[in-house]
């Protein structure tokens, strides 16, 4: 944050560009008073295109032999900060954002495997 604004808000991720609401009073009390049972309803269509070029580039990747995982934002950029070389790195399929991969993107794997 600088000046109480996002600093990274050009540049932000799909995900976060797919998040919208209706009411920005439900989005500042759930974020304000972690009142997780307000809920947040926005356009629907505008989440499902973020998610579909977010599956896109994935498999691009993946394709590409690149890691497509989904990353959180706070730690993935925290690496990207303070790792020496990381997007050599990264290229080089060295998995420079483990510590960083989104929870759901562990959760979706463990079920894989699990084969559920």
């Amino acid at each position: 944050m600088v000046d109480n604004v996002c600093s990274v808000y050009p540049v932000r991720p799909l995900v976060c560009r797919g998040f919208n609401s209706y009411d920005a009073y439900a989005c500042e009390m759930q974020k304000s008073f972690l009142q997780e049972d307000v809920t947040i309803e926005g356009y629907a269509h505008q989440g499902r295109a973020a998610q579909a070029a977010l599956a896109g580039l994935r498999r691009g990747l993946e394709e590409g032999g690149l890691s497509g995982d989904v990353l959180d934002l706070a730690p993935a950029l925290r690496i990207v900060l303070t790792t020496p070389n990381v997007a050599q790195r990264w290229l080089s399929s060295e998995p420079v954002f483990e510590g960083a991969r989104a929870r759901i993107d562990r959760e979706k794997e463990a079920a894989a495997a699990a084969g559920e």
